[in-house]
């Protein structure tokens, strides 16, 4: 086995490693594709907490580049994690040497150098000569894990710590308004459903979260509200946490749609430049709840739970006009971001806008590997959350007179 290939110290990888019976600790490696071991030096050894003494004897012939025999103290397993990637080993001890090495196979475990190492070929498509391979290399020099960290660190207003809550910065413009059909009476729903009782603390701490979010606030005491909805506890999807939603159904048959136009997926698709792989995709940093509702429909959004009645400040899911609303609301937010770069086009029917070949390597990259994709320094001067847009008009006329006509439906009130 060759090891020592590499002899500079200026790319050292920071990996979790368990090595032997000690706890797991980060450590230096130097990546040696060179090398056909993993090894490390009796100094590192000690300095993770396991001792010379509890090695296994080791029976590999080790030899360095110019093919000098290496005395092995002995080995012992180790297990090295990156980024959810995971790489069982036997490290081999050596009494000297310049440090912990990773091997070829271990580089290529952890996701370090692509496999099939070197016998890779990037095949790339230019729609011009100046647009270079800027996207490709930046994939391979920064991981997706210190992206994001130099994302949260660059923009602390958009991306808090989790364990601090702060109030959620709403879209500018004006707050959404519900329009309701005419001869529409206030809907009540009195009974308040039961929480599992395994589930009653967690929900009431996410309540008072929201609370301090802004998202929602309490009734004041002795106010009877005049619309009352259900609140409704689900699990998460895939897990047996609780999921926060309230049942809107009976309010939705008399809620006017506001017109919103969307285009088929294939002219999206059309609009898309011949061989461009890479665009960025752009979204609230909270979606829904970051359009207020004026102070009618904030009462109307009104849902009972075990400590006291809540109304809806901002939009929320089930609601059947949140997401028509959201999809006219956005695309007007990105329209100042265009706007900063001008040659961004093309809205999807989410609302998303996809900027193709005029976007530089760095912003791909981003949306390549990030949920959230950072905001631009003009967005940022403008003391916008996530995005922010100035008011407009929603819907056509027409359609609006059009519902006007409408007859709301009979509905008993119980």
């Amino acid at each position: 086995m060759t090891i020592g290939q590499v002899k500079t110290s200026d790319d050292l990888v920071k990996i979790t490693a368990k090595i032997g019976n000690a706890d797991h600790q980060e450590v230096e490696w130097l990546p040696d594709t060179g090398a056909e071991c993993d090894v490390i030096t009796a100094d590192c050894l000690k300095k993770v907490g396991t001792k010379v003494k509890d090695l296994r004897k080791d029976k590999a012939e080790l030899c360095g580049p110019d093919q000098g025999r290496l005395k092995s103290l002995g080995k012992v397993t180790a297990t090295l994690e990156r980024e959810g990637m995971k790489y069982k080993t036997e490290l081999h001890v050596l009494e000297k040497g310049t440090g912990p090495i990773l091997s070829k196979a271990g580089c290529i475990a952890l996701g370090l150098i692509p496999t099939g190492w070197p016998h890779v070929v990037n095949k790339l498509s230019l729609s011009s000569p100046d647009e270079g391979n800027g996207v490709d290399m930046l994939l391979k020099s920064q991981s997706a894990a210190s992206i994001r960290e130099q994302l949260f660190q660059e923009f602390p207003e958009v991306f808090p710590p989790d364990d601090e809550v702060l109030p959620l910065k709403p879209m500018k413009g004006p707050p959404m308004k519900i329009e309701l059909l005419p001869g529409t009476s206030p809907i009540r729903r009195y009974r308040c459903n039961t929480i599992p009782l395994h589930w009653q603390d967690k929900v009431k701490a996410h309540l008072e979260t929201m609370v301090q979010k802004q998202i929602i606030e309490r009734v004041p005491q002795g106010e009877a509200p005049e619309w009352l909805f259900s609140m409704v506890v689900v699990p998460k999807a895939g897990t047996d946490e609780p999921r926060v939603t309230v049942d809107f159904s009976p309010l939705n048959p008399f809620v006017k749609r506001p017109m919103y136009p969307c285009r088929v997926p294939a002219e999206e698709v059309a609009q898309i430049p011949p061989g461009m792989t890479h665009f960025t995709v752009l979204d609230g940093r909270h979606g829904y709840w970051q359009v207020l509702l004026d102070k009618p429909s904030s009462k109307i959004m009104t849902f009972n739970t075990p400590w006291g009645s809540v109304p809806y400040l901002t939009e929320c899911m089930g609601l059947i006009s949140a997401g028509d609303e959201f999809n006219d609301e956005e695309p007007a937010a990105m329209t100042a971001i265009a706007g900063h770069r001008p040659k961004m086009e093309e809205m999807d029917r989410r609302g998303n806008q996809a900027a193709w070949s005029q976007l530089s390597g760095q912003d791909r990259v981003w949306s390549s590997l990030l949920e959230e994709p950072p905001l631009p320094e003009a967005v940022r001067a403008a003391d916008w959350s996530c995005q922010g847009h100035p008011g407009k008009s929603r819907g056509s006329q027409a359609a609006k007179e059009k519902q006007e006509t409408e007859k709301a439906p009979v509905r008993f009130q119980p």
